[in-house]
């Protein structure tokens, strides 16, 4: 990771990163202790996660964004818009209101497919290729490390402000990538417009996955294992409420101590990626992960496969 801080882009940007994804952290706790206070719903509540999550099918269509533009503009916008889609949250008064939350949700989960392939294609020209696993694993371990911490305030703000106070802060800490992204001095090229239309650049895509072994198997298996981490967003608010008789607040304890092993494995990816290869890691992450709260949507890791590419499908796609 020292290679990484030494990069004087990869330091600035990751330094917004910190405040922006503690913002993330604090946020998508909130909205579904939110929601389970104004319904006293368990299901509503995990309508909040699905809202967000629901934008990962546009995912191939919205990856190409970042092949069409340059990452940076893309970047500034969807930072800036996504923040005044959580301002939006100040109008939320009542248990009428809560479709406004999953709205927002929804917004922050195309915020998250727009940003993640840019800031993947835009790392790619910030650090060497042979410094994408320790730049991965330096935004994994903020992004995990912030989740000790993130989870308990976002609760304890919720208790103590309200969450209203929540979404000004998050809308807030968006203003730091920002002024990251100003002040870096990458000189990114023109993105190459590939022929044909999104749709063909989409079945481009589609097809160069299914055709290379790697990528098609970790698809599949990342497809199967993600398919039952939706469940565990319902009955968690169960467990806490009526299992442990605790406010839905609690949840912050219980995802503050899921942030202590995923912080260990975002400091140890890097050297396991080089030990093992990128595929067994993955495997074994898999055969070993315990469904857990979302990403935060501002975070994503930079490919560095060496599998070739097909035309219109980048490695930000």
């Amino acid at each position: 990771m020292r290679r990484v801080l030494a990069c004087r882009d990869a330091r600035t940007y990751l330094t917004g990163q910190v405040f922006s994804l503690f913002g993330d952290s604090c946020l998508w706790l909130a909205m579904g202790v939110w929601v389970r206070t104004l319904t006293g719903s368990n299901a509503q509540a995990g309508l909040v996660f699905f809202f967000y999550t629901a934008p990962a099918l546009l995912a191939p269509a919205l990856g190409l964004l970042a092949d069409r533009v340059r990452r940076r503009p893309l970047l500034l916008s969807a930072n800036i818009a996504t923040a005044a889609a959580v301002l939006a949250l100040l109008a939320v008064h009542g248990a009428g209101q809560v479709w406004l939350i999953d709205a927002v949700m929804f917004a922050y989960g195309v915020s998250a497919q727009v940003i993640g392939p840019a800031q993947s294609a835009l790392l790619t020209v910030m650090v060497p290729a042979e410094l994408l696993p320790d730049a991965n694993a330096a935004l994994r371990t903020v992004q995990e490390g912030l989740r000790l911490a993130g989870p308990l305030t976002g609760a304890a703000l919720f208790v103590a402000v309200g969450p209203h106070v929540i979404a000004v802060i998050d809308a807030a800490t968006f203003a730091f990538p920002v002024v990251s992204l100003l002040l870096l001095h990458v000189p990114e090229p023109a993105p190459h417009r590939a022929a044909g239309g999104w749709a063909s650049q989409v079945a481009a895509g589609v097809r160069h996955i299914w055709k290379v072994a790697e990528l098609r198997q970790i698809v599949i298996a990342g497809a199967a294992m993600t398919t039952v981490f939706g469940f565990t967003e319902t009955t968690v608010y169960a467990i806490v409420t009526d299992g442990l008789h605790r406010p839905p607040a609690f949840i912050g304890v219980m995802s503050a101590a899921q942030g202590i092993g995923a912080l260990a494995g975002g400091l140890t990816a890097a050297p396991l990626v080089r030990r093992a290869g990128e595929g067994r890691l993955a495997g074994l992450a898999m055969a070993s992960r315990w469904p857990s709260s979302p990403r935060c949507p501002r975070s994503s890791p930079a490919s560095s496969s060496s599998a070739p590419r097909s035309p219109g499908w980048s490695s930000a796609s």
